[in-house]
């Protein structure tokens, strides 16, 4: 997953199971291809307007999505939490019971 295209599988995958999808992290070039070097370069040049002037442009990157569903007020995730006490904590959400109607989507430097 070098050529850093818009990530549709990120953004898909979280309107789909209503789980945060955290996207590989790019930025990270092949030093022996020119085309991947290239195009760091050109992302870095844009980037760099959003940090701060002392900070590195070339620092890996990472993409989050985070699915946005209607019927928030109904979910209740410690629905179970009693009777599962003593286990990992698990709960009862199912994806198909909701409606995902957008995401966040955050870029993390």
């Amino acid at each position: 997953l070098y050529s850093h295209e818009w990530n549709y599988e990120g953004m898909d995958s979280s309107m789909e199971n209503h789980k945060v999808y955290i996207d590989a992290a790019y930025m990270l070039p092949d030093e022996n291809n020119e085309a991947e070097m290239l195009e760091t370069e050109t992302m870095a040049e844009w980037f760099k307007d959003f940090i701060r002037e002392d900070e590195y442009v070339h620092e890996p990157i990472s993409d989050v999505f985070y699915p946005i569903v209607d019927n928030v007020g109904l979910i209740d995730i410690f629905k179970d939490h009693e009777k599962n006490a003593g286990d990992n904590f698990t709960h009862t959400y199912n994806p198909q019971d909701n409606k995902c109607v957008g995401f966040v989507m955050l870029t993390i430097y």
